[in-house]
């Protein structure tokens, strides 16, 4: 059977068919839901490490290099990024779309268990792991300097004292600390659409009060 002899036969139908098709198609083109900026959610993994008391330096090669060597070796993983700080590594480590999220993290903890016995006897407890989306932006960030007071108490007010509020706000869903000696300052990042503007300014108080200045920045 010659699929193409009804169409030879019938030259005029056939150009009308055409027509049609080539109609449809203009009409239907501006409704396809095409976005020039696909909301797409890569599976992303945050882990975060702590060692009270160690530099920027010793964090970087004593925490956060054990750590990229086990997941490297993770399938599946797109981008490894790590940053260290004044006691604290925070690593973000980023899979394709064909990963599962909730099997990506349970090889990121499969990993930082293999990591362990590399890691400083000193740390306090094994690096915690969380869930994040990339397209998330910090809207608000909060540093702390002092003229007078050494780094490591500055640190110690953000800790006792932003950290328990900006934790317990209802609004806030997650935050990111960090402090750095060369710069002299910490600072706290809420995730999150809505702005803490009561509580950071009740920190403010609490903090001035303690020769110490907090800058706020609306992102």
């Amino acid at each position: 059977m010659n699929i193409s002899a009804p169409f030879i036969r019938r030259p005029i139908a056939t150009a009308l068919l055409m027509v049609a098709v080539l109609l449809s198609g203009l009409v239907s083109y501006p409704l396809l839901p095409v976005a020039s900026l696909p909301n797409v959610n890569f599976p992303t993994i945050a882990v975060t490490a702590q060692l009270p008391g160690a530099d920027p330096q010793t964090m970087a090669s004593s925490v956060a290099t054990p750590l990229e060597q086990q997941f490297s070796l993770i399938p599946g993983l797109t981008q490894l990024t790590s940053a260290s700080a004044l006691g604290i590594t925070q690593l973000t480590v980023q899979f394709d779309l064909t990963r599962d999220v909730d099997s990506a993290a349970t090889d990121v903890l499969a990993a930082i268990n293999a990591a362990s016995p590399f890691l400083p006897l000193g740390i306090p407890y094994p690096p915690t792991i969380r869930k994040v989306n990339p397209a998330d932006t910090p809207i608000l960030v909060v540093g702390l300097t002092s003229d007078s007071l050494p780094l490591t108490t500055v640190d110690a007010f953000a800790e006792s004292i932003l950290v328990p509020k900006i934790s317990r706000s209802p609004v806030s869903d997650s935050w990111a600390s960090a402090a750095s000696r060369s710069l002299r300052s910490a600072f706290r990042s809420i995730r999150k659409r809505s702005p803490i503007v009561a509580s950071a300014s009740r920190t403010s108080a609490l903090c001035s009060a303690r020769q110490t200045s907090i800058c706020r920045k609306a992102l």
